[in-house]
């Protein structure tokens, strides 16, 4: 949002509060094994440091990832993440 890439009517700490009060929404620890791990991925991957932590908190807790990014998309190809397209 505040690169003018995510029009919004609301402030990003409004749309943060609105999601977190939903049912099933939570915030996740991020425990160090996780950041440590964002680093020692397997196979090709990028090296924005936000999708490797995305990407190892998904896989650390058996999550998918909805995403646009094609990066993430592709490093699902290989098998080592659950990713789907949005």
């Amino acid at each position: 949002m505040s690169r003018g890439r995510l029009p919004a009517s609301i402030t990003e700490r409004s749309m943060l509060e609105r999601l977190t009060s939903l049912p099933g929404v939570a915030y996740s620890e991020m425990p160090a094994g996780v950041l440590i791990d964002s680093s020692y991925l397997p196979g090709t991957l990028h090296k924005d440091p936000a999708d490797r932590i995305i990407i190892a908190t998904a896989r650390a807790q058996g999550l998918t990832i909805l995403t646009r990014d094609q990066k993430i998309l592709d490093y699902a190809e290989q098998g080592h993440v659950n990713a789907l397209r949005c």
